[in-house]
């Protein structure tokens, strides 16, 4: 196993909540948040990609406000090892 940073861009129409300021316009972050940290948990990918994919399909499960997710991994400890020549 090896730690990941995942982060989310979440493409929405903020325009109604931005006039209202009522939350229940807008997406739940920390409910995204919840549901992407217990999906990882759970899962068993072998790639980045099948997991990135799996990430955005879960969060336009949970909501139907959705148009767009950009979902980027990154594995800091990656090339923890890595020794270059020269």
């Amino acid at each position: 196993l090896q730690p990941v940073i995942i982060d989310l861009v979440l493409f929405t129409d903020i325009s109604s909540c931005g006039f209202s300021d009522k939350i229940g316009e807008t997406i739940d972050y920390s409910a995204v948040i919840k549901i992407v940290v217990e999906f990882v948990k759970n899962s068993k990918y072998l790639t980045l990609e099948s997991l990135g994919t799996n990430i955005a399909k879960v969060i336009f499960e949970y909501s139907n406000k959705l148009e767009k997710i950009k979902v980027i991994i990154r594995k800091p400890e990656a090339l923890k090892n890595f020794k270059t020549k020269g």
